[in-house]
């Protein structure tokens, strides 16, 4: 009777050290788990995991150039011509207008020669008129920059959305010269015949400033030429 007690006991004695090793593994594994969820809650959501570097907000094309047009605005900036790029001189035509807004998406400095393409630099007019009847990518300006440049992709007009750019040409009633405007689409509409019209976010000639004209542009290239592009979501 008395070695069955110690038995007994003894056996007691296990379950109840084995009890409390649980309890005390289970405390030790909950503090941890309370610690790493204290951490976590403490972390800025707006950080990244590695490096403590800030996550930049996504933007759209269309918020980027209305931020650049703002900006410009505020600076005193017109429509005009600066060919020289005097600082001094607070003008800017259409594309240098797109350069600046092109330049605050792409992740890096753009070279001399994204430059001139956005900017559609030539010398002779007569060179110019012939380029754009042939439909040349020199024509393209700031689509073919985006297009050539794997930044983006051509888009149908009548697949055309707030946010795309828009480069188009058209000809003049005195001569026949081609004359062109590029900017972003602000808004996007149908006209009586269910055709796709958009009001473009640029620096205009026609209203003498940096903004969205108050006329709708026909996007379909019934008498004019017009190229349109979509900069990928990842570029923004």
């Amino acid at each position: 009777m008395a070695e069955e007690r110690k038995t007994t006991r003894r056996k007691n004695l296990l379950e109840i050290g084995s009890l409390l090793g649980g309890l005390l593994g289970g405390a030790i594994t909950y503090g941890i788990q309370k610690d790493a969820e204290n951490k976590l809650s403490k972390q800025d959501p707006n950080k990244k995991n590695r490096g403590d570097k800030e996550v930049r907000p996504k933007e759209s094309t269309l918020e980027i150039a209305k931020k650049v047009a703002n900006e410009l605005i505020a600076a005193g900036y017109e429509y005009g011509n600066n060919p020289t790029e005097d600082p001094n001189i607070k003008k800017l035509n259409c594309a240098r207008f797109m350069f600046r807004v092109l330049q605050e998406i792409i992740p890096r400095q753009l070279s001399e020669d994204e430059k001139n393409l956005i900017l559609i630099h030539h010398t002779v007019r007569g060179s110019l008129d012939r380029a754009v009847r042939r439909g040349d990518k020199s024509t393209r300006g700031c689509t073919a920059f985006v297009e050539e440049g794997g930044w983006g992709e051509p888009i149908k007009p009548e697949d055309a959305q707030p946010g795309d750019i828009v480069q188009y040409w058209y000809k003049t009633k005195k001569g026949g010269g081609w004359l062109g405007h590029t900017g972003i689409i602000a808004s996007v509409e149908r006209d009586e015949k269910g055709r796709p019209t958009a009001r473009l976010l640029s620096s205009h000639k026609s209203t003498g400033g940096i903004g969205v004209a108050p006329y709708d542009l026909v996007l379909h290239p019934t008498y004019k030429k017009v190229y349109i592009s979509r900069v990928n979501d990842n570029n923004t």
